[in-house]
């Protein structure tokens, strides 16, 4: 295991150093090395947050690309062409199994500090997720999702219940009537736009992280 620790702090190092992931600055950049140096150490001598999850259940994604469809509720017109269907897309840090096929969703997180109630009751991160595995497998009989931070090995679990899933839904297509209104949605450029494929390939507009798509096939599998 401390073999392969080596071989991912040197793949981290090279990746960093040409210009594959964008920091803020050279502090930040340092920062973030020590932390995942820190975590891998922990992992190595077993007494890291991460190291027990992984050792209580079975690894079945990492970086864990998703994509499915989602029903705005509305149609908008783009380019003469009318939509009523966005895809979401992204990736989960981490994704376990239990014996009884429940997952448990980790999301690493390098904040200074761990989230206030409110966020962790508000945020849209962990529901997208627990949707998107839905989308793949209805059956999945629970979740949890964990939050790891890597700065302090600490972690927080988010209840994901039917309610809120029903409750995010709701959000996002409020979200996306907004986001189409160009009147009211404005444009919040931040680093992490740099993680960005649509900012990219210049296919954002106005801000937009989403496009909308009309995958009749797609749709036909999953009724949202």
């Amino acid at each position: 295991d401390c073999i392969e620790v080596g071989e991912v702090l040197e793949t981290w190092h090279k990746t960093v150093y040409e210009g594959k992931i964008p920091f803020e600055s050279k502090d930040n950049q340092d920062t973030a090395y020590e932390q995942h140096a820190e975590t891998l150490e922990g992992y190595c001598n077993k007494d890291s947050v991460l190291y027990v999850h992984l050792s209580e259940y079975d690894i079945i994604g990492v970086e864990e690309k998703f994509f499915f469809p989602f029903k705005l509720g509305f149609t908008v017109n783009i380019n003469g062409d009318d939509y009523d269907t966005v895809y979401l897309n992204g990736a989960i840090d981490l994704v376990l199994e239990d014996y009884d096929g429940s997952r448990v969703i980790v999301d690493h997180k390098s904040s200074k500090k761990e989230f206030d109630k409110k966020k962790l009751n508000k945020n849209l991160q962990f529901p997208i997720y627990v949707l998107s595995q839905l989308y793949e497998n209805k059956d999945i009989p629970d979740f949890r999702c964990v939050y790891h931070f890597t700065r302090h090995n600490t972690k927080q679990e988010v209840e994901i219940t039917p309610e809120r899933l029903k409750e995010t839904k709701s959000e996002l297509r409020r979200i996306f009537r907004e986001m189409y209104d160009t009147k009211k949605y404005h444009q919040r450029l931040s680093p992490l736009c740099n993680w960005c494929d649509y900012s990219k390939d210049g296919t954002c507009l106005r801000g937009k992280r989403l496009i909308a798509i009309d995958y009749k096939e797609q749709n036909s599998k999953w009724e949202w």
